[in-house]
């Protein structure tokens, strides 16, 4: 039916493509990979001209941005199925949109006949009920065509779960042998990183999986993780290598059917500190191994309201929620951009809350980087003309290897005296144009192995740190060597890996180190960082100078 009725390209795990996305979600629609649930997706309905953008016994606009002719508010969302109501929330600076259904009733069109009971004899889980969300980056226009072929459009749905992201980490063997799902082999994934500092951290609010996620990982152990962006069909021998959870923690999970996705419970809400929150459908760079920026904006949606005789729930949307009040945890690129009406006049303001930018543990590129793993470093970027504000004993911590927060020409970080803490740990940075521009108050914490970057005056001051890679510039010839001190062992550099960036953070040569030191060449004179990183140990950091 999608095929013939709007030349679908295939979403939510058809086929097992990701066009020009790194990771896709299975979910619901007229083109699904599971039986999370039956009928077409909000956006499927809106597309086709089967629902309009309305919502409540009001039938008010539910076509809700700064952009659009809603901007926020109170609306009532009623059963999805039997009423049609539909939310479309524009995700600033993106082109992207959140749709919102309420699936309440659980009739015929949220049960999924013929999937009741696995093989193994046990129940399958019931379907998602209540509030459901998915992030289209589709179409935002019915004039504007789609078509199966089409890469941008392929995978261009996926869905939010209510439950929150986590990074996954797979356990014991490569197989867990499990009858539960059509009697196949399945995966065994843990909701930890067992490499993590005490304590352990699993949710992964902006780069880690929800349950209804395809979960990338390295399937066949060969050192790569696949990736392709064909269209019509994927790898189905490794589906691009990315696997749907059945068993999480040693228990059954029945992820890919999405029981978990959905809520009910006033109270929640999708907001900047809250798991997850809501970010676009980042597009993946197979060039340089990096998914896009993620764009920080005050968008929270919040049930206020649910009614148990009618099953509608009351939603509150805003686009001028820039509160961090709850402990959260974000890694991956991310960048603010201006919010109108902000909390406080800031993009981000830290209210008697930690925020933890970390190193991910969820896979994000094809090959190791130059820590060894598959992700890429995160890093908070404040744009130009924005700023965070940390109030009331808030704290910001940097921790994992790479880990970033860059301020912008005209960018702002300021704490307010009373309590409240910046802390860069080992293999972290903070880069400022001017160090005027960050009024910590005095309360910045640079730990052993971190450093601050103050890119107009030139100038690195470091924590504390063990030995140093001694690095030789080579005047006239462009070209700078690296080795350590006679006192390191070359053979305890095994699986070492080195970083030379400039002083903006971009990453300029990345590879092994040898043991007997590396050269590197062609680099034009100036100011350079060398980050060396080893297995189980920190982040190291040097001052290369290229005359």
């Amino acid at each position: 039916m999608a095929y013939n009725l709007y030349l679908a390209p295939h979403v939510l795990g058809a086929n097992s493509t990701t066009g020009n996305h790194y990771y896709n979600t299975l979910g619901w629609s007229m083109l699904q990979n599971a039986a999370t649930s039956f009928s077409a997706a909000a956006w499927e309905r809106w597309y086709l001209g089967w629902t309009e953008l309305r919502t409540g016994p009001a039938q008010v606009s539910s076509d809700i941005g700064p952009n659009a002719p809603a901007s926020g508010g109170t609306y009532v969302l009623r059963d999805y199925v039997t009423t049609g109501d539909v939310m479309r929330l524009e995700i600033p600076n993106t082109g992207q949109h959140l749709w919102l259904e309420n699936r309440a009733r659980n009739g015929p069109m949220d049960r999924r006949n013929g999937y009741t009971l696995a093989p193994d004899g046990n129940a399958y889980l019931p379907a998602p009920q209540g509030l459901l969300a998915m992030v289209e980056s589709m179409s935002a226009s019915r004039d504007n065509f789609v078509a199966w072929w089409n890469t941008s459009q392929v995978n261009g749905l996926r869905v939010v779960s209510a439950e929150g992201n986590f990074d996954y980490k797979r356990s014991g063997g490569l197989y867990t042998v499990n009858n539960h799902l059509h009697g196949n082999l399945t995966y065994n994934f843990q909701l930890r990183d067992n490499n993590a500092p005490a304590p352990v951290l699993r949710n992964n609010a902006t780069g880690g999986h929800s349950e209804i996620t395809s979960i990338r990982t390295d399937r066949d152990n060969n050192g790569r993780i696949r990736y392709d962006s064909f269209t019509g069909n994927g790898d189905v021998t490794v589906g691009n290598e990315g696997t749907p959870l059945f068993v999480g923690d040693d228990r059954i999970t029945d992820g890919l059917f999405g029981p978990h996705i959905g809520t009910r419970k006033v109270g929640f809400r999708y907001a900047l500190d809250t798991n997850p929150l809501i970010i676009p459908h980042q597009t993946y760079d197979p060039a340089t191994e990096r998914q896009s920026t993620i764009p920080l904006n005050g968008l929270s949606v919040e049930i206020t309201g649910y009614d148990a005789a009618s099953d509608d729930l009351t939603l509150q949307v805003r686009y001028d929620n820039t509160a961090v009040t709850h402990d959260t945890r974000w890694t991956g690129p991310l960048q603010t951009f201006p919010v109108a009406n902000a909390t406080a006049g800031h993009e981000i303001y830290i209210d008697g809350a930690t925020l933890t930018l970390d190193r991910s543990a969820t896979p994000q590129r094809e090959t190791p980087g130059y820590v060894g793993d598959f992700v890429n470093s995160t890093e908070l970027r404040i744009g130009a003309n924005t700023s965070m504000s940390l109030v009331n004993g808030g704290v910001l911590n940097l921790v994992g290897a790479g880990t970033t927060l860059y301020l912008e020409d005209g960018a702002h970080v300021v704490l307010d005296g009373s309590g409240a803490k910046l802390e860069a740990r080992a293999g972290t940075t903070i880069n400022v144009a001017n160090r005027a521009d960050l009024d910590d108050k005095g309360a910045l914490v640079l730990l052993p192995g971190s450093r601050l970057i103050d890119r107009n005056a030139e100038t690195i001051a470091v924590g504390l740190r063990a030995a140093q890679p001694e690095v030789f510039p080579n005047p006239g010839t462009g070209a700078a060597s690296f080795a350590w001190p006679a006192a390191d062992s070359p053979a305890s550099r095994v699986g070492y890996r080195y970083q030379l960036t400039d002083l903006q953070g971009h990453t300029l040569r990345q590879g092994p180190v040898n043991p007997a030191g590396n050269t590197l060449t062609g680099l034009a004179p100036g100011l350079y960082l060398l980050l060396t990183q080893g297995p189980n140990a920190p982040a190291r950091t040097q001052r290369v100078e290229v005359r």
